[in-house]
C-alpha cells in the first residue's frame, strides 16, 4: 500500500479540503495513458483506473470519484477532465508530441 498516494488522493480517515480546491482551480486536468506502456501497470492506472484483485475499476467506478475527495468528479462535470491516449511506451515524447499536444495544455506556441 503506498501511503503517499493515499494522502494526496485523499483517501484518508481525514480528508484535507485543501488538495480538492487547489485541484478543482485547475483550467484542465489532462491524463495520457501510452499504449505501449511497460512502465504503468495496468496502463489504466495512468487515468487513475484500479485493479482490486479481481477486477479493472475505471475511475467512474471508485469513491475516490463517486465522493469526489480530490474533486475529479467536479472537474469531470465541469468539462475539465482529459482522458489520451497516446501511442508508444512510457514517456517517450518526440518534440513534435511537445509542440503539438503538450503546448495547447500549457499555454504555450
Amino acid at each position: 500500500m503506498n501511503h503517499f498516494l493515499q494522502d494526496i488522493n485523499n483517501e484518508k480517515k481525514v480528508k484535507r479540503e485543501e488538495y480538492k480546491t487547489r485541484l478543482i482551480s485547475l483550467e484542465a486536468f489532462v491524463m495520457y495513458k501510452f499504449e505501449d506502456d511497460q512502465q504503468v501497470v495496468p496502463r489504466q492506472s495512468s487515468w487513475f483506473g484500479f485493479h482490486n484483485g479481481t477486477m479493472l475499476l475505471s475511475l467512474p467506478e471508485q469513491d475516490i470519484y463517486k465522493k469526489d475527495f480530490i474533486g475529479l468528479r467536479t472537474l469531470d462535470k465541469a468539462g475539465k477532465l482529459f482522458f489520451l491516449s497516446v501511442p508508444g511506451d512510457h514517456m517517450r515524447l518526440g518534440t513534435d508530441f511537445v509542440r503539438k499536444e503538450l503546448c495547447q495544455w500549457l499555454g504555450s506556441d
